[in-house]
């Protein structure tokens, strides 16, 4: 039986891509990570069927899986699930995206009573490199350490 990885790789190469940027993929604190398997494995019940985690290994595995998978380009995608996740999550994802220079910068939101300061600590993290979606805008991967790598950077 061919190999996870070589199958992948036959399939990008065979369609004349450079490599595959995989939008969806999570990287979290460990702590978060955990919490976040715990609640899959229990949700068969509450969806109907088992909702079991692919790679469920440390966070270098599931790097030297991504990047064997020939993945040039991934997101960490923190998401906060109560009040006052959001700010320290991003911190982490910012920290997590300087050392691993094909993590596609990425940050979250909750609605937290306090909107303003939000937005204010927001604006200090998009300064500090993060690009993200807004309503009616396009995102600009090719200015992010992953889309340089890729040779897009204006």
């Amino acid at each position: 039986m061919i190999e996870e990885s070589t199958a992948v790789r036959r399939l990008w190469e065979s369609l004349g891509l450079p490599g595959i940027i995989d939008v969806h993929t999570h990287f979290m604190p460990k702590q978060v990570m955990d919490k976040v398997w715990q609640y899959f494995d229990t949700a068969g019940p509450l969806v109907g069927r088992a909702w079991p985690i692919a790679y469920r290994t440390d966070e270098a595995q599931r790097l030297e899986t991504l990047r064997g998978f020939g993945v040039r380009g991934f997101t960490s995608l923190v998401y906060p699930h109560k009040p006052q996740m959001a700010a320290w999550l991003n911190q982490w994802a910012v920290q997590f995206a300087s050392t691993s220079p094909d993590c596609l910068s990425t940050a979250t939101f909750y609605p937290e009573p306090d909107a303003a300061g939000v937005r204010r600590r927001g604006d200090r993290e998009r300064r500090a490199g993060l690009q993200g979606a807004r309503p009616g805008r396009r995102l600009r991967p090719h200015r992010s350490t992953a889309g340089r790598r890729l040779g897009r950077h204006r």
